[in-house]
């Protein structure tokens, strides 16, 4: 059984940001918020959680992600195994810009009500 050092404090950011449950299941099985950025394969889900939180590299990341999606095949929309290449890569593109998601040293922007310099994120 893992030791579960995802913090309460990163699920409550997920609970805010509205995580839809099935994301909220899959951060469950891992031991740290950074485990989780790092196996992370759905680059939508990587995005929406670098604007939720306002990091600077948001915009970054998505306009990345833009220029690959236009860049790829065509035919990757009637390909499965072409889409999971090019969501890998968009996924890899991502960790790239951010490769340090969440730790005592870097953490995003706070959101509403939340003070990153108390440690509340």
């Amino acid at each position: 059984m893992k030791t579960h050092l995802m913090t309460t404090k990163f699920m409550e950011t997920l609970r805010r940001l509205n995580a839809c449950s099935e994301a909220v299941v899959w951060v469950r099985g891992f031991d740290t918020p950074q485990e989780a950025w790092d196996s992370c394969r759905d680059p939508n889900w990587m995005i929406w959680f670098l604007e939720g939180t306002r990091h600077p590299l948001a915009a970054e990341c998505s306009a990345a992600i833009k220029v690959l999606y236009y860049d790829a095949d065509d035919d990757a929309d009637d390909d499965a195994a072409a889409e999971g290449t090019l969501l890998a890569a968009c996924s890899e593109k991502i960790r790239e810009l951010v490769p340090v998601i969440y730790t005592e040293m870097h953490v995003p922007l706070p959101l509403t009500g939340m003070n990153p310099g108390k440690g509340e994120i």
